[in-house]
């Protein structure tokens, strides 16, 4: 059985595009589909890549339209992302699979829960964003993306440049990069770094690859996430979870329990003494293994 992770497969789509995606855990386990965050692209899917070795998960990550290796797409919106997601999976033969959507990829794991959950085993947010078109969005999320979020859409030409001086620190020397990042962090996302340090510099990768066409597609994505989604939470009939550390002070738990009161069947989980990142990496096991109890 072939272990070592496969990061940069491609597959044409029917307008033309390319897809890319990589694999992690189990190639012989239950299919996940795992939504990056953002700056991020489809290598952050590694974070879930022992949880899914040992549980029998099979991690797929794709990018988002115009990040990595997939191309950019005029007009995309976040209700399309379930259009290329079955593309996907029908080419890898998944009739049924598991989302989860982690960070800035939380709405593109809403949006497959509205628009295909016939195909969903299950489904989840993972210190997952919610609708920012909504009256004070500071309640829900940090005040630097908030303002990213309002450049990107209305002064793009100003927010690539400082994004491009972000990637570049990146590039040129991680470690001291991800310690300017986390200086305000709690210290369990700290800790993370610390008790893996292999995952600052894939942190680092992944980033970097975002950009890996310019920095106009990642602009383009954390654009949407202030827009309309094209559907409501209250759409979602299907059972969903949200995971939220309690600490998190870049989505805010009080973004979790809006997401858990709005859906018809969301299921909360606040987790005592973890923040943002803590969550993904340290419940890693807890999460995959919900998803494919399903």
């Amino acid at each position: 059985m072939e272990l070592t992770p496969k990061t940069d497969n491609v597959v044409k789509l029917p307008d033309g595009r390319t897809l890319g995606y990589a694999e992690y855990g189990d190639p012989l386990g239950k299919p996940i589909f795992y939504f990056h965050g953002w700056p991020s692209s489809r290598l952050e899917g590694v974070n879930f890549h022992a949880a899914g070795l040992k549980l029998g998960a099979r991690i797929i990550s794709p990018d988002r339209p115009g990040l990595g290796l997939s191309d950019f797409k005029k007009g995309f919106a976040i209700r399309h992302w379930p259009e290329d997601v079955e593309v996907l999976a029908d080419r890898l033969s998944l009739d049924r699979f598991a989302v989860a959507g982690v960070s800035s990829g939380a709405p593109y794991a809403f949006a497959c829960a509205r628009f295909m959950a016939a195909r969903l085993r299950a489904a989840g947010s993972v210190s997952g964003i919610g609708p920012l078109d909504l009256p004070n969005p500071g309640q829900y999320l940090f005040k630097q993306e908030l303002q990213l979020v309002r450049l990107a859409q209305k002064a793009p030409w100003l927010a690539r440049p400082l994004l491009r001086r972000e990637t570049n620190k990146l590039k040129r020397d991680p470690a001291k990069a991800m310690a300017e990042l986390d200086k305000n962090s709690p210290e369990v996302d700290k800790l993370v770094f610390r008790d893996h340090p292999e995952l600052s510099a894939a942190l680092a990768r992944g980033v970097s690859e975002c950009v890996r066409q310019g920095t106009g597609g990642a602009i383009a994505s954390i654009a949407l996430e202030g827009r309309p989604w094209g559907f409501r939470l209250e759409e979602i009939t299907m059972k969903f979870y949200v995971w939220q550390g309690e600490l998190d002070n870049l989505v805010y738990p009080a973004t979790a329990r809006y997401l858990a009161e709005r859906l018809p069947n969301g299921v909360l989980h606040l987790c005592p003494g973890e923040a943002h990142l803590s969550t993904v990496i340290n419940r890693a096991e807890e999460i995959v293994g919900t998803l494919i109890a399903e």
